[in-house]
């Protein structure tokens, strides 16, 4: 191979590389700081929450997730355990269904969540011993055939076959033993008809026998459990007594071969022949008087402690007695309610403005450059005491650099990696109303002066100027403390147009400079609409404006209770006619036009690169339509694809690489879409991949190009195989000619020309069949 050739590769494998997320496809972001579970096998850590787990690898210390994104077949993981005879990961849910992940695949077994004379399903714990696993089921026992995948035997061991929950079996040499809701049972394991429950024998000897057990191991031929009051108690074959009564609070108890942990709230014990070890803390990964919550614990082959923790993931307590985290990149949690981009920066800020939501501490989640860090009283002291972050606005400065409205604690300032201010009435023009200093709204003007809404004030509207001065603004319509200025959004035209009491529409348009408010224009206007549907026409009003967005064309979409308001001329605002949105109209093949999203209840509004508008709903996932709103591109939901939940509060674009960011209730999820910001020339034309080698079957993406460019593709000859008009900068084509057969191997010409014609240029793309 000659140089230039293999520049060439090696400039296309490094395009791939960058663009290795494929579009159409679902990436999980979801975070790994909560351990639930954590178990050993076969060289590697499994770590698991309700919403998905992680592995890492002991040898090469990579990370490999896995959510119903990356493969599993439901959500609400309750239990794993690791079997040696199938070399893999048993998963259960807390609906009942059971997943096996081994270098195969996953294979999913549903049979319990199927099963609908069972009320209660979820699988509280796996036990694992040769061919078979027994699952603690919230009705009793289920014992599984490992080898041939399918039920075995089902245990209600219950008084009276009474279904109760199993909580954890343990198993000695002779006997199964069961912590359950009503008690301690024992079985012998020889007995043939363990599915009947005379065979299952109440331990009404053990004290506090009337409680619930929550956990139980064998440890040294010795029988510990513990119940729902924190009570550890033991069997040594003859009878059951209360011991370790100084250790408080024990919610589980693992035994190993040299130890036994005791994990409680906030502490855990692990006591061994001769020696005992309290853990409180993990050193320097949680800070002096915040409090750890162990949930779960494990010895490795080697004897060294993994820890899973509610707040802090996966702990690593290595020989020399050291804490480390061992957590893949990830948000601190799955609190995610509104979102928004800078580049290649994604930002997610946590707190809601409902007063019915319960307030929650201060936080932001940023994902830049792969990596996701939070903000948050753990990595920042400075944030101590605040609650509820809104939005967050990035300056245009860059993405180290950014600001956040919160629900009653001002506005905060970031540089790097901490809060650098936090701006209130005691420091600022703003002002505070019952004590509360209450920030919504954030946007960057077209020369960085950042304006601030300011809620139930006489000022509500401030602005810090690019030189770090400030000026305040109070208009009739946003003056009192019975108006609440929320989200903010400045137009291509300078216009703040700002939501007020999610109910109205207020609008400014500066005059000649900031500082002169005398040739001030603003208006303050309901939101209806008119809507036409061949035969009638409908004035509508809406009482509850959710979110706002501005498209390429300058255009307005207000999201509301019940669809969508468009304004194709928003500053006709300022005239002396009245003002009418109109409800984009959609044909549902009943002949009969109807309003966008009629009934929905549209929470946030997001623009791709290719003018297409993303909606998302409280109850009906997201919906993409095209331009104008009038064709439906596609209806995500949680039935038909990966999203989390169908609840959504917020949409973000990523417009340089099409990624597309949902925020549900349930955590952070993305979709890779085909349309990219356009550019203005095609200097950074590319396509990929390429080659296109005969074993990729996926679309090929056409990047660079300049919004809505004609692109076609020939064959050396000229012969025309494709042609599309891009979405923004992306066009795709899926490999095929045009009459739906795989192109031939060979070289091919890609002819793209902008909207006018102005621009052209032609690339070149190697196919193998």
């Amino acid at each position: 191979m000659n140089l230039k050739l293999s520049m060439l590769f090696f400039f296309i494998a490094g395009i791939f590389s960058l663009n290795e997320i494929l579009a159409n496809e679902w990436h999980s972001h979801l975070s790994y700081h909560q351990i639930n579970k954590v178990v050993q096998g076969d060289q590697k850590i499994f770590a698991a929450n309700e919403n998905g787990l992680f592995s890492y690898a002991l040898s090469d210390k990579n990370f490999e997730i896995r959510s119903r994104v990356e493969g599993l077949s439901d959500t609400g993981i309750s239990a794993i355990s690791w079997t040696n005879i199938k070399k893999g990961l048993l998963i259960g849910y807390s609906n009942g269904n059971l997943d096996m992940l081994t270098g195969n695949g996953i294979v999913s077994l549903p049979d319990i969540k199927l099963k609908t004379s069972i009320s209660r399903r979820s699988i509280n714990n796996i036990y694992c011993d040769g061919d078979f696993a027994w699952l603690s089921c919230s009705f009793g026992i289920v014992k599984i055939n490992l080898k041939k995948w399918e039920v075995a035997e089902t245990w209600i061991i219950g008084p009276q076959a009474a279904q109760i929950a199993v909580n954890e079996i343990a198993a000695d040499e002779r006997y199964f033993w069961a912590a359950t809701e009503s008690g301690v049972f024992k079985a012998d394991r020889s007995n043939p008809n363990l599915q009947d429950y005379h065979s299952w024998i109440l331990q009404d000897q053990l004290p506090f026998a009337q409680n619930q057990f929550l956990s139980i191991a064998v440890f040294n031929n010795l029988i510990y459990t513990c119940d729902n009051a924190g009570h550890i108690s033991l069997f040594d074959g003859t009878v059951w007594q209360t011991v370790l009564a100084g250790i408080k609070g024990t919610q589980k108890i693992k035994a190993f071969p040299n130890a036994i942990v005791l994990i409680g709230a906030g502490q855990m014990d692990i006591i061994s022949a001769g020696s005992s070890l309290k853990i409180s803390a993990y050193g320097n990964l949680n800070p002096s008087g915040s409090s750890i919550s162990p949930s779960d614990a494990l010895m490795d082959n080697s004897g060294e402690l993994w820890i899973g923790d509610r707040t802090f993931g996966l702990i690593h307590k290595t020989g020399d007695g050291s804490f480390l985290s061992v957590v893949p990149s990830s948000p601190a949690n799955n609190n995610s309610h509104w979102l928004t981009t800078s580049g290649t920066a994604l930002y997610a800020a946590t707190g809601s403005d409902n007063p019915e939501n319960p307030a929650i501490p201060a936080e932001i989640h940023r994902l830049m450059e792969q990596h996701w860090s939070s903000f948050n009283s753990y990595s920042d002291t400075k944030l101590l005491g605040l609650k509820d972050i809104l939005r967050v606005a990035p300056s245009p400065s860059g993405p180290d650099h950014f600001w956040a409205s919160t629900r009653e604690g001002g506005l905060l300032e970031f540089e790097g990696q901490s809060a650098v201010k936090c701006y209130n009435s005691t420091n600022s023009p703003l002002q505070s109303a019952n004590g509360a200093c209450k920030t919504a709204g954030l946007a960057f003007d077209k020369t960085g002066n950042l304006w601030i809404t300011n809620s139930s004030v006489k000022n509500q509207l401030h602005v810090i100027k690019s030189d770090g001065t400030w000026k305040s603004f109070s208009y009739p319509g946003i003056d009192n403390q019975f108006v609440s200025a929320g989200d903010l959004l400045i137009s291509k035209t300078d216009t703040k147009w700002i939501i007020v009491n999610k109910t109205d529409l207020f609008a400014l348009h500066t005059g000649s400079s900031i500082e002169n408010t005398n040739d001030d224009i603003y208006r303050k206007t309901s939101v209806r609409s008119k809507f036409s549907n061949s035969t009638t026409t409908v004035i509508k009003g809406f009482n509850q404006l959710n979110s706002i967005a501005e498209d390429h064309d300058g255009y307005l979409w207000i999201g509301t209770e019940n669809g969508v308001v468009l304004y194709t001329i928003p500053e006709a605002l300022f005239g002396d006619k009245e003002f009418y949105g109109v409800q984009p109209s959609v044909d549902l093949g009943d002949g009969v036009f109807h309003p966008l999203l009629e009934n929905i209840n549209v929470t946030s509004i997001a623009i791709d690169g290719g003018n297409r508008k993303w909606f998302g709903t409280t109850n009906s996932g997201v919906f993409l339509f095209s331009e104008d709103g009038s064709k439906l591109i596609h209806h995500f939901n949680t039935e038909n694809s990966p999203l989390f939940s169908n609840r959504v509060t917020s949409i973000a674009v990523m417009g340089q690489t099409g990624e597309v960011f949902f925020a549900t209730e349930n955590g952070l999820i993305s979709w890779m879409g085909d349309a990219t910001e356009g550019k203005s020339t095609f200097q950074k034309l590319y396509v990929w991949p390429n080659p296109v080698r005969e074993t990729y079957l996926g679309d090929i993406y056409i990047d660079g190009l300049t919004e809505q460019s004609e692109v076609k593709i020939t064959d050396v000859a000229g012969n025309l195989v494709y042609k599309t008009i891009s979405n923004g900068g992306r066009a795709t084509w899926n490999g095929k000619n045009r009459y739906g057969v795989r192109a031939g191997t060979g070289v091919y010409l890609i002819f793209c020309s902008n909207r006018d014609g102005s621009q052209s240029r032609v690339i070149k793309l190697l196919f193998i069949h």
